[in-house]
């Protein structure tokens, strides 16, 4: 199962989480930081939500100047992979320099969950272009923009209707749906089927009919 947050601590993104581990006995949790994070501000809160909702073990992984090849393989194999928030180039520029896109989708298509929240959720689309809407900075000069491209759509969190034109205009280019998902929403994909949780909103290439 894939979940797709906009923000981790709003009670939808725990239905999500709860979707996801469902039938799991105290599954274990890999977490990706999209950038480091040595004082563990942004992951232990997140390891402390896993571990109320029943998570065993959960595992941190850092992909720049700490990274470690035996972690990553660690995390990989876990139950659930977290992908975290952050700055989305930063996130996928340092994934492909590290080699991890293509075992994230493998670990993917063989059926095992995997979670996005923000950024993270953003790096599982087709193109992180999306992030440009959000407000991240392109600092890494990432020139190649696609995701993991798990799902057919682009993801923009924390998102109103005041972006939709810019969001029209991009589903235009890219070819595929912009999902404006406030933090009160998210996204659940399971195969081919995708449930919207909350209420967020589909931004199609062609105007909407009246």
């Amino acid at each position: 199962m894939i979940a797709l947050l906009s923000h981790p601590e709003r009670p939808v993104a725990l239905t999500a989480l709860r979707h996801v581990m469902a039938g799991m006995n105290r599954p274990s949790i890999g977490y990706i930081a999209s950038q480091p994070d040595p004082q563990w501000h942004y992951f232990e809160p997140v390891m402390q939500r896993y571990r109320s909702m029943g998570a065993g073990e959960v595992h941190y992984l850092e992909l720049e100047g700490r990274y470690d090849a035996d972690v990553a393989k660690k995390v990989l194999d876990c139950d659930v992979v977290h992908l975290s928030g952050g700055n989305t180039f930063r996130f996928l520029a340092a994934l492909r320099h590290r080699g991890l896109l293509s075992c994230l989708r493998e670990r993917v298509e063989s059926g095992r969950a995997i979670v996005g929240v923000s950024a993270g959720a953003m790096v599982m689309t087709q193109s992180v272009e999306s992030a440009l809407l959000c407000g991240d900075r392109n600092e890494v000069a990432l020139d190649e923009m696609s995701g993991l491209q798990l799902l057919p759509l682009l993801f923009v969190p924390h998102a109103s209707m005041a972006i939709s034109t810019d969001a029209r205009a991009l589903a235009q280019r890219v070819g595929y749906p912009v999902v404006l998902c406030d933090d009160d929403s998210a996204l659940l994909a399971q195969g081919e089927d995708i449930v919207a949780l909350g209420s967020p909103h589909w931004i199609t290439a062609t105007p909407e009919q009246p």
